[in-house]
């Protein structure tokens, strides 16, 4: 009973966190740039949990300690910043990809590259953002992952790509409504509150698969 109502708490943290964002994203008039960089700062939160969770999981097996050039019980101090090193790449090739799909002021990519005049960021959508996800992936991080020792079910190695398993899903679906927003409806509430209903129904079933509420769906194959 008490793991249900666990769930339950970390669900509706989810639930809640992403009609709050949309609430802000309607009632503030966020533009379509700024709702796609407001999911973009999910993949920052990610990777600030997932650094402390990876002290926490098991070790790496023994049949892999000759690829780390550190004893067994100094290998958490490779793999962090190993972890670090490479999902920030990944987050840059995130934000890349965002601007070439976003930016229509001028005829290319290329040429606002050059001239540097990339659309203004909005800070306080950012930042709104920011600390909504920090508190939702904060309860999901001491509810499940401390609270129900979901560490145990990880090697260090292992958790260095839970994240992308979490995350690019739910961006593609996001980058796919945010074309259709961008291109077609871009002043559309009703869209918008589509394009959150359907940020909310991938997070859940991925939420479910993650913690074995539904491990067999195809959401945990992500």
């Amino acid at each position: 009973m008490f793991g249900s109502f666990q769930f339950k708490i970390t669900a509706v943290s989810l639930i809640v966190t992403n009609i709050f964002l949309m609430i802000m994203a309607i009632s503030l008039d966020w533009k379509t740039y700024d709702q796609v960089m407001v999911f973009w700062c999910e993949n920052l939160v990610v990777g600030f949990y997932t650094a402390f969770k990876i002290p926490f999981c098991r070790p790496v097996d023994a049949d892999k300690l000759d690829h780390y050039p550190v004893p067994r019980r100094y290998i958490k101090i490779v793999i962090i910043p190993f972890f670090l090193l490479h999902f920030l790449m990944f987050c840059a090739l995130h934000l890349v990809l965002i601007h070439m799909l976003f930016y229509h002021e001028v005829e290319s990519y290329a040429e606002a590259h050059k001239a540097f005049s990339f659309p203004e960021i909005n800070r306080t959508a950012l930042f709104i953002a920011f600390i909504a996800l920090m508190v939702n992936h904060g309860i999901s991080y001491f509810v499940n992952f401390i609270s129900k020792k979901e560490y145990l079910k990880f090697k260090m190695d292992e958790m260095m790509f839970i994240p992308y398993k979490r995350l690019i899903l739910g961006h593609f679906v996001v980058l796919v409504f945010g074309l259709i927003l961008s291109v077609l409806w871009p002043d559309s509430a009703t869209l918008v509150a589509l394009f959150f209903t359907a940020k909310i129904w991938i997070d859940i079933k991925r939420h479910q698969a993650e913690h074995d509420k539904n491990p067999d769906s195809i959401y945990s194959w992500f």
